[in-house]
């Protein structure tokens, strides 16, 4: 067996452990909603089409969000990048390696 792989096993050993873990705590859950003593608006809640609908307000919510972010972070950046306006950018801070380096000579 060669390094590469002996380090991959346990991150493979961790993509098979996760998803039963989370089955289940998923299991559980629905275990424990359909056997608790819940009022109505507790089971309204936590009925499948109401989570249904609120993951899926959730999902386009956090699409929206990451379209106006990328919409706004790419043409700045740009901007701010070129000529007229690299000013208001100020100057890059130094890469990790570039410190490193001048310790070494020093």
């Amino acid at each position: 067996m060669s390094r590469t792989s002996e380090a991959c096993a346990p991150r493979r050993v961790g993509l098979l452990v996760q998803p039963a873990v989370l089955l289940v705590v998923l299991g559980a859950m629905v275990v424990w909603v359909r056997t608790a003593d819940l009022s109505v608006t507790e089971r309204m809640t936590l009925s499948g089409e109401e989570l249904r609908t609120l993951t899926l307000q959730h999902l386009n919510l956090t699409l929206v969000a990451a379209v106006i972010v990328v919409a706004t972070a790419i043409p700045a950046g740009v901007l701010l990048t070129r000529r007229p306006l690299s000013v208001l950018g100020g100057p890059p801070p130094p890469s990790p390696t570039s410190v490193r380096r001048l310790r070494q000579s020093a």
